[in-house]
């Protein structure tokens, strides 16, 4: 699709790193480890 997932955010926290624990975070982070890459986003803890 040629998305810059650089630009997308799912966190529900809102906070300036992405928290890596919530639904959203662990949903997105799971998709991208079934993928084999790595989510660009910055996280808080992982």
């Amino acid at each position: 699709m040629g998305l810059d997932y650089r630009q997308t955010w799912t966190c529900y926290l809102g906070q300036e790193k992405a928290c890596g624990q919530c639904g959203s975070c662990v949903e997105r982070l799971d998709a991208f480890a079934k993928m084999g890459l790595t989510d660009p986003v910055p996280y808080v803890q992982i």
